[in-house]
């Protein structure tokens, strides 16, 4: 969003009418806030799951609880640790999944 700031003063240098470029930042600013942030927040989660091992109740579980405890910088931290905690108990308890025989 901060992009459109000096995005903005290139296009009304360019453009001759305000209404074109009012326009298509109107446009921008709804696509990025309708298009982009809605499947930043549904493929986030699926990729972190399947990259991770982890089922998507603990990802969004690490999502939420990251944004809890460290703020907007919790939410890629808290999936992360979580990631690392669930796979440091799985080895402590000796329940890690055996790699298949080439």
């Amino acid at each position: 969003m901060l992009l459109l700031i000096p995005f903005r003063q290139y296009l009304e240098r360019l453009a001759e009418p305000r209404s074109i470029v009012d326009v298509v930042l109107v446009f921008l600013v709804v696509y990025g806030v309708l298009v982009i942030s809605s499947v930043d927040n549904f493929v986030k989660p699926i990729l972190m799951s399947r990259a991770g091992n982890l089922s998507m109740l603990l990802v969004v579980l690490g999502v939420f609880g990251g944004a809890i405890a460290f703020g907007f910088i919790g939410l890629f931290v808290g999936p992360a640790l979580l990631a690392v905690g669930w796979n440091v108990t799985k080895a402590w308890l000796g329940i890690m999944e055996k790699p298949a025989a080439a």
